[in-house]
């Protein structure tokens, strides 16, 4: 009994708290205008709601809007006034609306915290033409108003005023499903139309399709302030009188068709496509020298974007080593170009006959609507051997030293013979007995001059190969790829004393390494690549020092210990 008293007077105060609240809260006051009725055709109208408390600018729900106007712009201000002890607060909202086509259109109820405005009906009625030339001017085209998925579509807004403008703006064109990008710097010039003279900026744009079908091109959207009149006030603080005024051009529609049926592959959708390349240096191509080939694709009427990667085939004759490609969008007169530019350096790997491959794209002719293939010719070379000079003088990288160490080696001892009369014969004996004795002498000598002779030579060689392997291991830890390059084919001539060795591919060929050549075509491949590519040399020096260490144990000579009985 209880139980069932307290669940209805439970009950009871929940419904009385209910309407207590309900009666102390009432949705906001929503008033709704515009400034005027009716507008013309292109001509900005501005919408004011006005809510009697203070909400966030969250809180205006501008979509059921978008069926029949453009938004152009919204701000919000909050005003709070106190008369005679009454608190009054007001929120302003003030919208820049467009009308998307003639007669009476209905601007809905704008739901605000809660509280709704009343619907507007607005009239749009067609601009009258009374011969006036008109003081602010929008004019669009385009390049083509049907074209193909992703063709590129070059469209141009000119900008006409006759006043004085004291500040304004330009928006974007807009097209749904498409990528428009503005193509270089506004151009500014002057023109007269109908006895007037207008201030002419010109705007270009490059609209790229992404979807297929029937679309609305909508114009651009001028918003500024002209100059009506001095204010009255003769102050230095003065400003002028200005009057807000939009204009816009022509809408434009577009046929988008889609990628034909009969197209396979990569599609590119342009007027022309060409495809040209250079080879430097034209003539004297050398066995590990790298000879540098630039492929440059250019094409109409499509972003460089749109452009597809060079596919070739270049077989085991040649190493290769792309760099990164460049690409480029630009205006020439009224046609959009892009291209795509490719550099490698190729380096030949033996000698003979070495071919470019050559170098295909197909494409869609949008003029003639057929497939077309730009072809870039083969390239057959001459690769000519690398020189090998024989010759016995020190590697030509280290002069100086070598030629000091050479110079401070001491000769050969020359003995010189003469043959003098003997005067007195009583003297024979004596003087044959010490001739005898002094020849033994000599010979003496000149047999223990020989062991130090071959030791010097030996030491020379020893201390040309040392001071070559200290330079290039600076080079090494240093990670210097143009002095490793350069020095390692002079340690290798000292090494393996084969003067013939001049060049890093023939120092390569003379070691006949796998990894070594392995780590060099990995520096290799960051030597020619344009943009720059960390580099540790580490894993070449372990390689070179490992070589050294075989080397060194080969040609190391063997001594025998003397005999102790001679």
């Amino acid at each position: 009994m209880v139980s069932r008293f307290y669940s209805q007077f439970t009950t009871s105060l929940l419904c009385i708290f209910s309407l207590i609240s309900a009666s102390s809260y009432a949705a906001p006051t929503v008033i709704a205008s515009v400034d005027r009725n009716p507008i013309m055709q292109k001509e900005a109208v501005t919408l004011t709601v006005a809510v009697n408390e203070h909400v966030s600018a969250n809180a205006l729900n501008l979509a059921p809007l978008n069926q029949d106007f453009r938004i152009l712009g919204n701000n919000t201000s909050t005003e709070t006034r106190t008369i005679n002890g009454t608190t009054t607060r007001i929120t302003r909202f003030t919208i820049q609306l467009l009308a998307k086509r003639l007669g009476t259109l209905t601007i809905p109820a704008i739901e605000v915290a809660g509280g709704f405005s009343k619907p507007i009906q607005l009239q749009v009625v067609e601009t009258k033409s009374d011969g006036q030339s008109q003081d602010i001017i929008v004019e669009t085209s385009v390049s083509d108003k049907t074209v193909w998925l992703h063709q590129q579509v070059h469209y141009k807004v000119r900008l006409l005023y006759a006043v004085n403008l004291e500040r304004g703006s330009l928006t974007q064109p807009e097209l749904e499903g498409a990528i428009v990008e503005q193509i270089g710097q506004d151009k500014e010039t002057e023109q007269l139309r109908n006895g007037r003279r207008y201030r002419v900026i010109e705007r270009e744009y490059a609209v790229t399709p992404q979807r297929s079908g029937d679309f609305t091109l909508t114009s651009p959207i001028f918003s500024g302030d002209i100059v009506v009149g001095q204010s009255r006030r003769n102050s230095f603080f003065a400003r002028n009188q200005t009057q807000r005024v939009t204009q816009l051009g022509d809408d434009i529609d577009l046929v988008v068709k889609p990628i034909p049926t009969t197209y396979q592959g990569h599609w590119l959708p342009s007027e022309m496509v060409q495809l040209f390349d250079e080879v430097t240096p034209q003539t004297g191509f050398v066995v590990g020298e790298p000879i540098t080939r630039t492929i440059t694709l250019t094409a109409l009427g499509v972003t460089a974007e749109l452009l597809p990667e060079l596919q070739m085939n270049h077989g085991n004759d040649v190493k290769v080593y792309p760099d990164q490609a460049e690409t480029h969008t630009g205006v020439r007169g009224n046609d959009i170009i892009a291209q795509r530019i490719e550099s490698m350096a190729v380096i030949p790997n033996k000698p003979g006959q070495v071919t470019l491959p050559e170098v295909s794209v197909q494409w869609w002719n949008t003029k003639t609507e057929k497939i077309e293939t730009a072809k870039l010719a083969a390239r057959t070379i001459t690769v000519k051997a690398a020189q090998v000079t024989q010759t016995t003088a020190a590697p030509t990288t280290l002069p100086s030293v070598i030629n000091q160490d050479t110079n401070s080696s001491q000769p050969a001892t020359q003995i010189e013979y003469q043959d003098n009369p003997w005067a007195w014969g009583y003297l024979t004996s004596l003087f044959a007995g010490l001739w005898l004795l002094t020849t033994l002498v000599i010979l003496g000598m000149i047999w223990q001059q020989r062991g130090p002779k071959k030791t010097s030579a030996s030491n020379m060689e020893g201390n040309s190969e040392k001071l070559a392997w200290g330079r290039l291991s600076k080079a090494l830890k240093a990670s210097e790829r143009q002095q490793i390059q350069v020095l390692l084919p002079v340690w290798a001539a000292a090494s393996l004393k084969r003067d013939g060795i001049k060049t890093l591919h023939q120092a390569i060929t003379a070691f006949d390494n796998k990894e070594l050549r392995i780590a060099l075509e990995q520096m290799h491949a960051c030597q020619f690549a344009k943009t720059p590519t960390a580099w540790d040399a580490k894993q070449l020096s372990k390689i070179l020092n490992k070589l050294r260490q075989q080397n060194w144990h080969v040609s190391q000579p063997k001594y025998k210990l003397a005999s102790l009985n001679p």
